[in-house]
């Protein structure tokens, strides 16, 4: 069969090599299988363990949320760019943190509220969109394990921009229907927050670069129980390879690259103190800086973050610990992580 591309001479090459090749890799064909029928029982241990290792790490190394993430200026979005301003950058770069009032409309936050009970109601689950979030680095301070339930309490679910969404049909049919999953002031909001990477861009940010946005938002649920909150952490895992070992150094490669975190609060706006849930921050300090005291100090002083339905959170996930403290009302926040290299 005539080979696309190629002269008749490099087609004849090829059928001369593929003809010639068992007989150049006989020999080593004939060791290998001379090697097997020799072989111990401890030679098959040690190549099942080799090939299970092999099979973990391959795991570890190809488990990430990145593999279909958009470049920044992908992601640009008209709303966004008029949302966040040259003032609102340089903030982020003086105090590694930026607050953006009323990032929605009260028409807005309202609607994207009733699109979250949409989205969540809409699917078959008795307990309902919203699940117990079940993760490993991200759910300890700077990637240290702990168990869950003593970190966190919230409940997440992920959500996609509807481009990039498909959900199988119930039908009998099994056929893939193109169907939003969410709402269109749902669709606005994450647009919204994965708009901030291009402005960035554009801004001349300077603190990372090389920005990947994940499709993937997460949207995270504290239940107004009293108790339910998440403990002090780093959204940046800064663990060494030494200090996590191999395994878990690869699978916490997406949280070893998180540059940027942007939360979108889509609580009520008349929400109060009262109802609790604040964000508690502690900001690193410049480790460049001469009077920054040894290893038990080096973050300021802490501070509280109101979780405003409407507004927006801007802050370095490799500058700003923070915790999230018990919730007396529910609580909904729309978060989505930059990867990208700190300058």
């Amino acid at each position: 069969r005539t080979i696309p591309s190629c002269t008749p001479s490099t087609q004849f090459q090829l059928c001369v090599s593929s003809l010639l090749l068992p007989f150049l890799y006989a020999p080593m064909f004939s060791k290998a299988r001379h090697a097997f029928r020799n072989a111990t029982p401890d030679t098959f241990v040690v190549l099942s363990l080799f090939s299970g290792c092999s099979l973990v790490l391959g795991e570890a190394y190809c488990r990430t949320e990145l593999s279909d993430a958009e470049a920044a200026n992908d992601c640009s979005y008209g709303p966004t760019n008029r949302l966040v301003t040259s003032d609102h950058v340089r903030t982020l770069e003086r105090d590694g943190v930026v607050i953006i009032p009323n990032a929605l409309t009260r028409q807005d936050l309202w609607s994207a509220r009733e699109d979250v009970l949409k989205y969540a109601s809409s699917k078959s689950s008795s307990a309902g969109v919203f699940e117990s979030a079940d993760v490993g680095g991200e759910a300890s301070a700077g990637g240290k394990s702990h168990a869950m339930g003593s970190i966190r309490q919230d409940l997440v679910c992920w959500l996609r921009p509807n481009r990039a969404t498909t959900t199988r049909s119930d039908d009998d049919d099994g056929v893939d229907d193109e169907s939003p999953a969410n709402g269109p002031s749902l669709e606005h909001c994450i647009d919204l927050i994965r708009g901030v990477a291009s402005t960035l861009t554009d801004l001349n940010y300077t603190d990372s670069h090389s920005h990947r946005v994940p499709l993937q938002c997460q949207l995270a649920l504290y239940k107004g129980d009293g108790r339910s909150g998440y403990a002090r952490h780093l959204d940046r895992c800064d663990l060494t390879l030494g200090e996590l070992g191999l395994l878990e150094y690869l699978r916490l490669s997406d949280f070893r690259g998180r540059a940027i975190t942007v939360i979108l609060y889509l609580n009520d706006a008349s929400r109060t103190k009262e109802d609790g849930g604040q964000l508690r921050c502690w900001l690193r300090k410049d480790d460049h800086d001469k009077d920054t005291p040894a290893e038990g100090e080096k973050f300021g002083p802490a501070f509280d973050i109101q979780p405003t339905g409407g507004s927006m959170l801007i802050f370095n996930s490799d500058r700003l610990e923070h915790q999230v403290l018990a919730s007396a009302k529910d609580r909904y926040a729309l978060t989505v992580w930059l990867n990208g290299d700190l300058n």
